[in-house]
């Protein structure tokens, strides 16, 4: 866990520091969209081109929520955002099986690993049942984190100074 701590902390000031010149900033597009998506795509052992197309997808996912919040009359996405949805999603869904493929014949220390190399009573997760469980693990943890931005996200800024 002490990697993951300076990971995150560490991401964090890399985030901060893009907007560092700037005297006011948007907390929740500079620093609580993205560290928990980066931060979790890592703890889960996602490579970094993967962690994007979550990062994609999740966002996907919240402009969807917007369009629906701000434009209540009409009772479905366009076509053209459900498209872009499902083109992130499949592309996502992919990634996740073979990362799961991978790491079934070559574990490393992360959740995917762990994952299926689980054992409850001689069963293990099938392929389907541990991708499923990823994305809900990935897109809960993302989803829990973003909006507001969590009171552990303002504690480390308290703690390292970052807050005005």
């Amino acid at each position: 866990m002490a990697q993951m701590e300076d990971y995150t902390r560490a991401t964090a000031h890399k985030l901060l520091d893009r907007v560092a010149d700037q005297d006011v900033f948007d907390w929740v597009s500079v620093l609580a969209k993205p560290l928990p998506v980066l931060v979790i795509g890592r703890m889960v052992g996602l490579p970094r081109t993967t962690v994007e197309i979550f990062k994609e997808a999740i966002e996907s996912r919240y402009r969807e929520s917007d369009h629906y919040t701000h434009r209540r009359g009409e009772p479905t996405p366009s076509k053209e955002c459900l498209r872009q949805w499902l083109r992130i999603r499949v592309l996502f869904a992919r990634r996740i099986a073979r990362l799961v493929e991978e790491r079934r014949s070559e574990p490393r220390d992360d959740v995917v690993s762990t994952l299926v190399e689980a054992d409850s009573q001689g069963d293990r997760l099938t392929d389907e049942e541990a991708i499923d469980l990823l994305h809900l693990v990935l897109s809960v943890g993302a989803g829990t984190t973003r909006d507001p931005p969590s009171p552990p996200v303002g504690r480390l800024s308290e703690t390292d100074g970052l807050a005005p």
